[in-house]
């Protein structure tokens, strides 16, 4: 299983890769909209965990993006806000999630096999 994650914060990025790390898992480093485009067009992985505020593309209009190109990308956001416009937004686009990062433990339920 491939698992992108796409972050600005280096520190958050390996926060969740250490937690999701297991045998079978390759977790993927972006650390910008842009990027995350073009290692999902190359890597076309399992799940994408996906920040909201970065800069330049945001994690909503990256994942538009994806998502426009592989209707069936499943993407989770996973964010700081709790927030009702926030998550409206993750529906609307089709993502598959919205973790809190405080709960980011859940991660791995929504990652797991079974879920895709």
């Amino acid at each position: 299983m491939i698992i992108l994650i796409v972050d600005d914060n280096q520190r958050m990025r390996g926060i969740i890769k250490n937690l999701l790390t297991a045998p079978g898992i390759d977790c993927i480093e972006c650390e910008n909209g842009a990027q995350a485009i073009q290692k999902f067009r190359e890597l076309q992985p399992d799940w994408v965990l996906m920040d909201v505020i970065m800069p330049g593309m945001n994690g909503f209009e990256t994942s538009r993006n994806i998502i426009a190109e592989f209707p069936d990308a499943h993407i989770v956001i996973v964010t700081d806000y709790d927030d009702k416009e926030f998550r409206s937004t993750a529906e609307q686009i089709g993502a598959k999630g919205y973790i809190l990062k405080e709960e980011l433990i859940k991660l791995r339920d929504i990652c797991s096999v079974s879920n895709l």
